[in-house]
């Protein structure tokens, strides 16, 4: 599967000139059933996500070389950790709490 949308993760706190939250695009492809797929990179590799009006659905994680992926899922939010063998690396997270979902990435 080719990505529709591909978003650079930027520190956490770093400002993005357009207004958008920093590592979420102003604009995403919407999909034939109405679903838009959301694709993160990070230092550590790409996530997927396919979101919904409602609801985020994880689709896949593509792990750099010497980076692994650890996947949590609870009701309302997904994430993905791109980590490194020394423990460092980046949480992508996407969450539908608070009404539609959303995308972060979090580096540490």
């Amino acid at each position: 599967m080719s990505p529709d949308t591909t978003v650079k993760a930027l520190p956490y706190g770093s400002p993005d000139p357009s207004g958008t939250p920093a590592g979420v695009p102003s604009s995403l492809p919407v999909r034939s059933d109405g679903s838009q797929v959301k694709v993160v990179t990070a230092k550590g590799g790409e996530v997927a996500f396919d979101m919904a009006n409602d609801k985020c659905s994880f689709i896949s994680a593509s792990p750099k070389a010497g980076f692994k992926s650890q996947i949590v899922s609870v009701e309302f939010w997904i994430r993905v950790d791109l980590v490194d063998g020394e423990g460092h690396g980046t949480a992508v997270y996407c969450t539908w709490h608070t009404g539609r979902p959303m995308v972060d990435a979090w580096p540490y």
